[in-house]
């Protein structure tokens, strides 16, 4: 039998093997970081955005109706749109697959919406060009070639409904280059609309030098306050680089100038929304509707609201916000006072903070556009997730 002299040693090892376990359970509870998840969200993602995806997987598949579809409430005429958010919230989080029932069921829901036209929508819904490209993006994630004869044929529906010279309308128009919500053309073009269809055009695949994206930046770029590269007198009376609604409105209100001019302030989701369409549209870094735009971004920075409108559209911009920072392709972005922000860690934390018990987000209680439905805005919010944690 061992003396107690040599049972001391034993006993300090397994005090200290205990004040490991218990350091480890005190840094799990509090959301330490998980091998490999720095890499995925820009270098600074909780471990609890991971679980947090994985709640949200588990919501929005229990959300699924029979047929397939998302709708509640008043977006039950949306069913496609709200049916094809949900399904790329799904498909780009880590872990669901195509052959995922509750993937499968939304695609079929999807495709038994084709139109003769090539669009992507119920009959007699007016918002045509929103639900088509969310079913492009959808499907693009799904599998681009599986469904490559549909993507295309929405895709030309896209094209012919963008405002130009076939609609009817010139380079002198205001909404020349862009697209609103209905096939006819006779809707406004805004820059909403624009942003989700050039998002679609680009995930079906459409030819970077095609006339389209050219054309877009004629109508996006009168979207955007400043007065070197816009043509519109209301860009010179805000003249701060960031983006609005569309070329005479703009959700955040308007400003009077010298002389009785108007100009419209500028707000976040818009701006990000014009941010992420020139970069897809392949303006290069230097080019001063860029650096305008970036100028506005590192001046207005936030994660905690939708600058300029405070809550309103909050879980649009987020997922705004993680496309267009995707597509900036830097990690990080140094603000106007000097602070360096790891833009995905930021935003990723901030969603794990608004994730509901249940593993929802929402209702906004600034409910304007349609985010009083839990559905829609846990399909924004999934989504930017899977952007920040590099999955989508």
């Amino acid at each position: 039998m061992a003396g107690k002299g040599n049972r001391l040693p034993i006993i300090v090892g397994l005090a200290a093997a205990a004040v490991v376990v218990v350091v480890a359970a005190l840094l799990l509870s509090r959301g330490a970081p998980e091998a490999g998840s720095a890499e995925r969200a820009g270098g600074g993602a909780p471990a609890s955005a991971v679980v947090a995806r994985d709640k949200a997987v588990a919501w929005l598949k229990s959300q699924q109706e029979a047929d397939g579809s998302y709708g509640e409430k008043m977006v039950k005429e949306n069913r496609v749109g709200l049916t094809a958010l949900a399904l790329r919230a799904l498909i780009t989080s880590k872990g669901v697959t195509a052959d995922d029932p509750a993937v499968a069921k939304a695609v079929a829901f999807i495709l038994a919406h084709r139109q003769p036209d090539g669009g992507i929508y119920e009959p007699g819904n007016p918002l045509t060009n929103y639900n088509t490209s969310l079913a492009v993006m959808a499907l693009a994630a799904v599998d681009r070639e599986k469904y490559a004869a549909e993507i295309s044929k929405a895709k030309d529906f896209l094209l012919g409904i963008q405002r130009t010279e076939k609609l009817g309308f010139s380079p002198k128009d205001k909404q020349y280059g862009g697209w609103g919500y209905d096939r006819e053309g006779q809707r406004r073009a805004d820059g909403s609309n624009t942003q989700f269809t050039l998002e679609a055009l680009k995930a079906a695949g459409l030819d970077e030098n095609d006339e389209a994206w050219k054309k877009a930046l004629i109508f996006v770029s009168r979207c955007q306050n400043n007065a070197e590269t816009s043509d519109q007198p209301g860009a010179a009376v805000v003249n701060d680089g960031g983006g609005i609604y569309r070329p005479d409105e703009s959700k955040a209100g308007e400003v009077k100038g010298a002389g009785g001019l108007v100009g419209w302030r500028s707000y976040g989701a818009l701006t990000y929304a014009m941010f992420k369409s020139y970069l897809y549209a392949g303006l290069k870094p230097d080019d001063p509707r860029v650096t305008g735009a970036l100028k506005w971004i590192r001046s207005n920075w936030s994660v905690t609201e939708n600058p300029g409108i405070k809550k309103q559209g909050l879980y649009y911009y987020y997922l705004t916000f993680a496309r267009a920072m995707a597509a900036y392709g830097e990690r990080t972005v140094t603000t106007a006072d000097g602070v360096e922000h790891d833009w995905a860690a930021e935003l990723s934390r901030q969603l794990v903070e608004l994730q509901n018990a249940d593993g929802s987000w929402g209702p906004n209680e600034a409910d304007r556009w349609m985010e009083g439905s839990k559905v829609l805005v846990t399909g924004y919010a999934l989504t930017a997730l899977n952007i920040a944690l590099r999955d989508e």
